[in-house]
């Protein structure tokens, strides 16, 4: 092989195959380019492009003739400081397209360039395998930018917008109409009982309208017609049912309602009740044995005391007063008391049902 690269006549044999004009053929052997090994190292060195100066990145000349075309095109729209792309979210889009393939961006991997290069670390050097081959290069590193409030994703997704027409996937004018129809929901009056729509929740209809047309297996380049798929399939999905699910207003989150005072203000054992009041507010508090505050009785003035409901007149349905206020004898009901008659009142108080307060005990209510 070797013996091959260094033939003359060989050279001569490939300029004849490759119908290279006998005018050029001896301006190559003018300038000492004899064989194909000196033809090949004639235009640079192994590992750089074409070219005297081998310091200017190739990919960063593309990329700067195409942003200028692309800044000539969207003329009325500003690409400088946070709305200049940063170079791996052009980079990004650039490998879906030389793939072929979609791949979602979130807001937060659409940084500007300002954000790279503040936040740019130098590159970590890295072993890989090409071609049976080891190799040497740098390791890619994921820039990511916050994206929480509304400002920051909506100039995030603008971005996007300017990458998506450098790659010529879709134009920004047609994304930009996207990003609008989806922030017109932050102003969407909700029902009564539930919030706005979230910034969360653009996010996720955004996640959520880019699956869709990659489930559909929409490409990043033209169609046969010359027109881009993705012009009028993402605004397609975003008004899709799957995607319209997750910008419903979400329900007011409620206080918790007060339970039941007999089960959460009752603590067994006696002679304890909740005070809300004074400086044991929050607390237990010690009371008269057989009673208890309730702190949601209605009324003016201070909150009144009333005597602990026995267990077994509470579960009969009985009270400890009558509608009028009178504090009933719970003795009587119980038919333990001899100190007055039916109807009666004694130092423990009316002798009536607890439950519908006539002249009888709770135990004869039902046979009365």
């Amino acid at each position: 092989m070797a013996l091959l690269l260094d033939s003359e006549a060989q050279f001569d044999l490939r300029i004849a195959e490759c119908k290279i004009p006998d005018n050029l053929r001896d301006a190559l052997k003018g300038n000492g380019i004899t064989s194909l090994a000196t033809l090949a190292y004639s235009f640079g060195h192994p590992g750089y492009g074409a070219g005297d100066d081998h310091s200017e990145d190739p990919p960063s000349r593309e990329r700067e003739s195409r942003m200028n075309l692309l800044q000539q095109r969207l003329s009325g729209v500003l690409i400088s400081g946070q709305m200049e792309p940063g170079h791996t979210l052009l980079d990004s889009v650039m490998s879906m397209v030389d793939k072929n393939q979609l791949k979602y961006l979130p807001p937060e991997r659409c940084v500007s360039r300002v954000h790279e290069l503040t936040n740019l670390k130098a590159p970590d050097r890295m072993l890989d395998i090409e071609a049976n081959k080891i190799i040497i290069k740098d390791k890619d590193e994921k820039i990511e930018a916050p994206a929480h409030t509304s400002l920051q994703v909506l100039e995030a997704l603008k971005r996007r917008g300017i990458a998506l027409e450098f790659g010529d996937c879709m134009g920004f004018l047609e994304h930009d109409k996207y990003v609008q129809a989806l922030f017109a929901q932050l102003h969407r009056e909700p029902p009564p009982g539930y919030q706005r729509c979230t910034v969360s929740q653009l996010v996720n209809a955004d996640k959520e309208a880019w699956r869709r047309v990659i489930e559909l297996n929409v490409k990043p380049k033209r169609d046969a017609t010359g027109t881009r798929p993705l012009d009028q399939q993402l605004m397609t999905a975003l008004t899709s049912y799957e995607v319209s699910f997750s910008l419903i207003p979400l329900p007011l989150k409620s206080k918790q309602e007060p339970k039941d005072r007999a089960s959460s203000h009752d603590k067994p054992g006696g002679g304890k009740s909740y005070d809300q009041k004074g400086s044991g507010k929050g607390k237990w508090q010690h009371r008269p044995k057989g009673q208890w505050f309730s702190p949601y009785q209605k009324g003016k003035g201070k909150s009144k005391w009333e005597p602990r409901i026995p267990a077994q007149i509470r579960e009969l349905g009985g009270t400890a007063t009558t509608p009028a206020g009178k504090r009933i004898c719970f003795d009587f009901s119980l038919g333990k008391c001899s100190l007055g008659a039916d109807g009666a009142e004694c130092q423990k108080g009316l002798h009536v049902c607890a439950k519908c307060y006539g002249p009888h005990s709770l135990k004869d209510h039902d046979s009365a």
